[in-house]
């Protein structure tokens, strides 16, 4: 005696499931690397960002202290800056992996009425670069270029 097969059959069969693994395989091995240069250059802006805004901290920090602050890169492994005038710290900057922080000079001084020292900062890391100047008047980021 035979069996009888529903005819309005509810699912997918096994050979429709792997069929749609392999493709969802297929187009994850295909987005995968463009999700990860996403995520560096995202850290990369991330981390600039912190870093011009660690500059108005200590703008800002010198206006209500009437105090000069001086900002230079701090010695070490890590990127991060170090400020100094009433109190010291130094802040973190949020980079994955190596990244570079030069101070032409290397010392920028914020000053009580808002100026500063004219200086220019480059923040780099592995093939990605950027400029920034710091307007000796408003003591405040100018330019940001990228070559």
């Amino acid at each position: 005696m035979k069996l009888a097969r529903p005819t309005d059959r509810r699912g997918f069969s096994l050979m429709e499931l792997l069929i749609v693994l392999v493709l969802l395989g297929f187009a994850t091995s295909i987005a995968l690397p463009t999700v990860g240069r996403f995520m560096e250059s995202f850290s990369f802006r991330r981390g600039t960002q912190e870093v011009l805004n660690t500059l108005r901290y200590a703008r800002l920090q010198a206006i209500a202290s009437r105090h000069p602050v001086l900002v230079t890169a701090a010695k070490g492994g890590e990127p991060a800056l170090q400020l100094a005038g009433r109190t010291h710290e130094v802040r973190p900057l949020p980079f994955q992996g190596e990244a570079r922080i030069v101070l032409e000079p290397a010392k920028l001084v914020f000053h009580p009425e808002g100026m500063a020292t004219s200086n220019r900062i480059t923040v780099s890391q592995g093939n990605r670069v950027r400029r920034y100047a710091i307007d000796p008047l408003t003591g405040l980021s100018v330019t940001a270029e990228s070559p």
